[in-house]
């Protein structure tokens, strides 16, 4: 471009944020990838970075020769000099050499990073226990299959939809929509889960731009960036009754998210027709399995009764294994005064892992466990975390000297999140 490079203000690579004019920032460059969206392999996913900066999404999800060489034919311009975002940097020595290392790793094995059999097999296993419990339960009658069900049912969202949601489950853009629909199918919006987890969460972990930071309040203060009030000190006690209404919150906070088209106070990327279509099956196939059927065959109490089951549980089924990759002492918060850029170094300072020694905690936490190993590389399938990824991510924080957070067990990681929770309530140790 030369002498006649043009540049953009955030506020008007944000009016490009359509399928039929899209623009997104990466690397302080700004890119109209318009003509890309039906071209690439990720399907959908690549309209997450529309009218915005997705350079975070953008190093995550690519191995190092999907450069900006290959993105030089989509350049218009460059983010004007004043807007940009110094609070990341990409380009050190420690994520050149991670990120490398893991690529080529499947790369020279010749392994597939997605489309695994284990992956497909848990997903056959799991989704045929919980149509076989719930059959029993709900149409049945018997409670104590529908109880089983409502344990089931999370772990087909968290073992399934999460690679789905982030591209990790197949090539095939279909199956990972097919996949990601699991979570719509039990009860929240996969496209509303894109804005709060893939480009809330992951592209600013632990930081005042991460919606899960800030989630629990006002009633819960779930970290120091959270404003502080004087009932917290006795959130660790009272925290473990609100979880129990996650699920039924995301079902309905979800409808307003959609027709605002806003979410946390940012315009949400217009939702493609796929997106509309699994949007409003998963709202209307949800209540009708959960309450209408048992309630149809076996009474109206019956029907609030396995409701409440399927809600509750999955609720605390969702926040027992979230909050303790994040949500706990041992991770680290950037403050206004923090020095420290290096994203890729603060993927594992702000992320925990646990129990990385153990095949049951792998498979049933749906490599969750493996929470920085996920941060660092979301759309490898988290089959890999365990064998592969976890032992060049360990090997190289090692030679870099960057804090590799890993407790020993489960009980270990709820455990620090209850004493995080009651640290949070003593303003001496957290203020705001």
């Amino acid at each position: 471009m030369g002498s006649e490079i043009k540049y953009y203000s955030r506020a008007e690579v944000k009016e490009h944020s359509t399928t039929e004019s899209c623009w997104t920032i990466i690397h302080n460059k700004v890119y109209d990838i318009t003509n890309w969206i039906p071209k690439h392999p990720g399907g959908d996913l690549v309209r997450q970075g529309a009218g915005i900066e997705c350079t975070a999404i953008f190093e995550s999800s690519h191995p190092p020769h999907v450069n900006e060489t290959f993105l030089a034919k989509f350049l218009i311009g460059e983010l004007k000099k004043e807007e940009r975002d110094t609070k990341f940097t990409y380009d050190s020595e420690f994520w050149t050499v991670l990120k490398k290392r893991v690529w080529t790793h499947f790369q020279k094995n010749k392994i597939r990073r997605h489309d695994q059999w284990d992956y497909y097999l848990k997903l056959i296993c799991l989704f045929s226990l919980f149509l076989v419990t719930y059959y029993f339960g709900c149409v049945g009658g018997k409670y104590a299959w529908t109880l089983a069900a409502s344990v089931i049912g999370p772990l087909c969202a968290i073992c399934i939809m999460h690679d789905g949601q982030h591209g990790a489950a197949s090539k095939y853009p279909f199956l990972n929509s097919l996949c990601g629909w699991v979570i719509d199918f039990f009860g929240a919006s996969g496209y509303i889960w894109k804005h709060e987890h893939n480009l809330g969460h992951h592209q600013n972990t632990n930081t005042v731009e991460d919606p899960d930071a800030i989630s629990g309040d006002p009633i819960v203060r779930l970290s120091p960036l959270a404003s502080y009030k004087w009932y917290h000190k006795y959130q660790h006690y009272y925290v473990w009754l609100t979880y129990a209404f996650i699920m039924s919150r995301w079902y309905f906070v979800d409808y307003g998210h959609y027709f605002t088209s806003t979410f946390n106070g940012n315009k949400t990327y217009p939702a493609s027709k796929t997106e509309i279509i699994l949007f409003w099956l998963g709202k209307i196939v949800y209540p009708i399995y959960t309450f209408i059927i048992p309630a149809y065959s076996f009474g109206l109490l019956y029907g609030i009764l396995c409701y409440l089951t399927f809600a509750i549980v999955a609720s605390y089924s969702f926040a027992f294994q979230f909050t303790v990759n994040h949500l706990t002492s041992n991770v680290y918060w950037p403050s206004k005064s923090s020095t420290e850029t290096d994203w890729a170094k603060l993927q594992v300072m702000t992320s925990a892992n646990y129990a990385v020694d153990s095949k049951i905690a792998a498979i049933f936490s749906g490599g969750l466990n493996f929470q920085i190993e996920h941060h660092l590389f979301p759309t490898i399938c988290h089959t890999h975390y365990r064998t592969i990824v976890s032992p060049i991510v360990q090997q190289t924080c090692k030679e870099y000297n960057v804090p590799y957070n890993a407790l020993p067990t489960y009980l270990d990681a709820i455990t620090g999140h209850y004493y995080q929770l009651r640290s949070l309530g003593n303003p001496d140790l957290y203020p705001q």
